[in-house]
């Protein structure tokens, strides 16, 4: 008898068990393993006409964006760009030093910064013309990295994870002055005019005059309690320049008189990312007409007026280099890795293509990630340059690849072209060349 209550007794346990049987969840499923808690969900990409500028041959590229806070609307560059030059700049990537900066370009000379400090001028036909080590006398050549460059009549200006501003003269490399900050700079620096703006990395807001380094106003941000390496410029648009700080904010300031006239927090972040804790503007503000377009690291993109700072858009995606606006849409290098289009209007998706993620292909072993450079268009394609050592071509309307060029030693900057000749900084420390 007792094994047959025994048997009854199972029997309903099961029964009611059945009958009580969870539903499944509503909602969107999330791989457990997907890149910083992303989708891996799949991407139905549009392929939409577009109408780029014509091509032009811009003689320079002076600051990060290419000129002070907006994008060259369309550079010249041949379809098929083969490397035709490298030289040596000095220290590539080590242990204990990064190279963080984008060369510029102006009057026939390619200046670069090194991850020992060291600014040097290369012509445009690859011979070096000087260099000079910016490394102060107390300190080592491996004692910090980080810094920016800009070139405007006839001078350099370089940014320090030192903590200094210098100029120099861009035809013989002698230092002109040097002002020294309480705080790194490791933000580009935007040139107008007789003005130089720089962001320390204490988000602390400076205008200086450009030929003496004198301070003319200065105001106080926000501090971060986490900052990158790379900093954003500034970006200026008439009497306004805009600046975007380590704490995830853009402030907009009257450049005749340090006037402050609106304050955004870029906030928003991607769910379940680490490196979401940090909300360092790294995509620099771009302007493109009465629209300003920046992006922090930890999954926003955002489209803000000009003029208010009111938030107009805002896209879950988020960029380490400026976007690219052009043609009603805009283009970037998300933070997962993707190069992506969307609509310009209201931030909508288009088209997103995977670039190459971790540098192994086994789970355990995913502790890096390959840097993505860009995009920049030129030659009627958006170029990003990756550390894999791929200069990769993709086609504005669709998205698809359209050409693969090799980059010796990988990329450690973005491309950036001037005179039809698109120039990249290599991970082991040589400026490539490319037509």
């Amino acid at each position: 008898m007792s094994l047959i209550r025994t048997a009854t007794l199972i029997g309903l346990v099961a029964l009611s068990a059945g009958c009580n049987r969870e539903r499944p969840l509503e909602g969107e499923r999330v791989a457990l393993r997907a890149p910083w808690g992303g989708s891996d969900g799949v991407q139905a990409n549009r392929a939409l006409p577009i109408s780029l500028p014509a091509q032009s041959a811009n003689a320079s590229w002076t600051q990060r964006q290419g000129t002070p806070g907006a994008r060259p609307q369309h550079p010249a560059l041949s379809a098929n760009p083969q490397l035709i030059w490298s030289a040596s700049i000095g220290t590539g990537d080590t242990r204990r030093g990064r190279l963080t900066t984008d060369p510029v370009v102006a009057d026939g000379r390619v200046y670069t910064l090194d991850a020992a400090a060291r600014v040097q001028a290369t012509s445009t036909a690859g011979a070096v013309l000087w260099s000079t080590d910016l490394t102060a006398p107390r300190d080592r050549g491996t004692s910090a990295s980080g810094g920016s460059l800009a070139v405007s009549g006839g001078r350099v200006y370089v940014t320090s994870a030192y903590a200094f501003l210098a100029a120099l003269d861009a035809a013989t490399g002698a230092e002109i002055w040097r002002v020294d900050f309480d705080a790194p700079l490791t933000g580009s620096p935007a040139v107008n005019g007789n003005n130089v703006y720089v962001t320390a990395i204490d988000s602390s807001m400076w205008s200086l005059n450009a030929a003496t380094g004198r301070i003319d106003w200065t105001l106080p941000g926000t501090p971060a309690l986490t900052t990158v390496a790379r900093g954003s410029a500034p970006a200026i648009a008439g009497d306004t320049v805009i600046f975007p700080t380590q704490a995830g904010e853009l402030t907009a300031v009257r450049r005749s008189n340090g006037a402050r006239m609106w304050t955004t927090v870029a906030a928003g972040r991607r769910t379940g990312a680490a490196l979401a804790s940090i909300p360092a503007l790294t995509g620099d503000p771009v302007i493109d007409g009465n629209r300003l377009y920046a992006a922090n690291q930890s999954g926003r993109v955002f489209a803000i007026d000009v003029r208010s700072g009111e938030t107009l858009w805002t896209s879950p995606e988020g960029a380490n280099d400026p976007v690219w606006p052009v043609g009603g849409s805009v283009f970037l290098v998300s933070d997962q890795n993707r190069v992506m289009r969307l609509d310009a209007s209201d931030g909508s998706l288009i088209w997103a293509q995977d670039l190459p993620l971790y540098t192994s292909d086994r789970v355990r072993r995913r502790l890096a990630i390959y840097p993505q450079n860009g995009p920049v268009l030129a030659g009627g394609k958006l170029w990003v340059a990756s550390g894999d050592g791929v200069l990769r071509g993709f086609d504005p309307v669709s998205g698809n690849t359209v050409a693969e060029i090799p980059i010796p030693g990988g990329a450690a900057s973005s491309p950036i072209v001037a005179g039809g000749v698109m120039y990249i900084l290599s991970r082991e420390g040589n400026l490539l060349a490319y037509r």
